[in-house]
This record gives C-alpha cells, structure tokens and sequence, in this order.
C-alpha cells in the first residue's frame, strides 16, 4: 500500500494558505453612560447603560491564488444592550452592597446559523462586617444565567489590620465565566462551537498585604491561585475539513503568581 512519508505530513492547524481573494471586514461601536448619586449619609447609587454592536463580514471570491475555488460570503452581527444598578450602604457598622445587571445579547449569522438571542442577568450582594476595630470580614455572593444555564458564586474576603497603615489581606471565591456566542455557537468560516454551552468553573484563593498612608499613598502585593474545571480553548477540528478549528473542553487548569500595584 502507499502511504505519505511522515517527513511529508503536516498537521491541518499549522497548514499556512495564503488566500489572495479574501477578505474580512470588523466594525464595533460601544457606548457607555452612567450615573452617580452619593448623600452625606455615605449612601451610593450608580446607574450604568451600554450598547455594544460587532459586525464581521468574510468574503472569499474564488479568483485568486488560496482560494478553495468556491464563491463563499459570510456575515457575523453581534449586539447587545443592557443596564447595571448598584447601591450600597451602611447598617450597623456595617457596608452592605448591592447590585443587578441585565444585558440583551442578540446574534445573527449567515448562513447556517440564523438568528440567536439570549438575556445574560445577574444579581451580587456584599456585606462588609467589621468583627473587630482591625478585623474586616466580607461575604459575597452572586447569582447569574445566561444560555438556559444558572450558576451561583460565592466568596469571601477578609483584611486584618497589623498595625496602622499595613494590613493582611485574604480571599476565597467561586465565580464562573459564560461562553461567548462564537464559543457557544461557532464561527462558519474558522471554528465548530462547543458541545454543550456550560460555563468554566473558577476556584481562587488570594493572600497579600496592602501599606498605606494618611495622604492616599498605597502599595500593595499579593499571591493567588486558580483552579479552573472545564477550561474552553480553540483547538484544531481533529479532522480536515471547514472549519478548521472548534472549541473544546480541555479538562482544566491551574495558574498561581504574584500581582502588586502601587
């Protein structure tokens, strides 16, 4: 039997093509407006609107040097639009925070995938709780959907005063991040979407120390580490064909560092 010498063979993914026919067009507006209200009392509101529009056209026209020989046009439309309130304020001695967010998402694509809409909504509560004059301790939670899909994120944060100017800090968290419309849905002309919407899971502890001065002077460094499950990357199809990638499940992953700011 024949078969191509491995010297010969190549991977589809590292297979570089040079189409001289084609081209892809990326427009994208964001617009944002909010609002603040604060009272001498400490109470603060914040109202934020935004719009956001992508538009991505690709067309392939099956006269140059690449092409598959195939006329080929395809048009991505992403909007989404949609408000955020929050408001916070002190009970006891203590700073309660609240917040709840809707955005409209909307995708229309063609051909092949017609028209998708869903509503991403979330609802977060904080409660700042001073245990002692140089403990503070903050529950939190958050409740999101998006896709058919309801996830709830807990954490908590904890800042201990050593001495004046210089404090411990320290967290642990649960959040989780939403599949974008090209993870959930694909991309006609690059990539397969994914087998199921679900969202990846982060699991975070965080440990650092902040200095800081009666003049607003801050400085601050910290360590973290991060357990993500069913981590989503762009990959190769496993297969020759169009598209060539698609989004997969990669099982997950683990990242640890450092951060600081000043």
């Amino acid at each position: 039997s024949l078969a191509t010498p491995e010297s010969l063979r190549f991977e589809p993914i590292r297979a570089l093509v040079n189409n001289n026919s084609a081209t892809e067009m990326l427009v994208r507006h964001d617009l944002m407006a909010g609002a603040v209200l604060g009272q001498m009392d400490g109470d603060l509101t914040t109202f934020d609107l935004h719009l956001k529009s992508e538009y991505r056209q690709y067309r392939d026209e099956a006269g140059g040097t690449g092409s598959t020989g195939v006329p080929f046009r395809e048009t991505r439309d992403e909007q989404s639009y949609g408000f955020r309130l929050a408001h916070s304020r002190e009970i006891a001695g203590a700073r309660l925070a609240l917040s709840a967010d809707v955005r409209n998402r909307r995708l229309l694509e063609d051909p092949n995938i017609g028209s998708h809409r869903s509503i991403h909504s979330g609802i977060s509560a904080s409660l700042a709780v001073p245990i002692t004059l140089a403990l503070m301790v903050t529950p939190s939670a958050r409740l999101e959907r998006f896709l058919d899909r309801g996830r709830l994120s807990p954490g908590a944060h904890l800042r201990l005063e050593i001495v004046r100017g210089l404090a411990l800090t320290g967290g642990i968290s649960r959040s989780h991040r939403f599949p974008s419309f090209a993870e959930a849905f694909g991309i006609r002309s690059l990539a397969l979407p994914l087998a199921t919407p679900d969202p990846e899971r982060h699991d975070l502890i965080t440990a650092g120390l902040i200095a800081g001065d009666s003049a607003g002077s801050r400085v601050s460094i910290g360590v973290f580490h991060r357990k993500i499950a069913g981590t989503i990357v762009l990959d190769s199809a496993g297969s020759p064909g169009d598209p060539p990638l698609a989004y997969l499940r990669s099982g997950g992953e683990t990242r640890s560092g450092m951060s600081g700011a000043a």
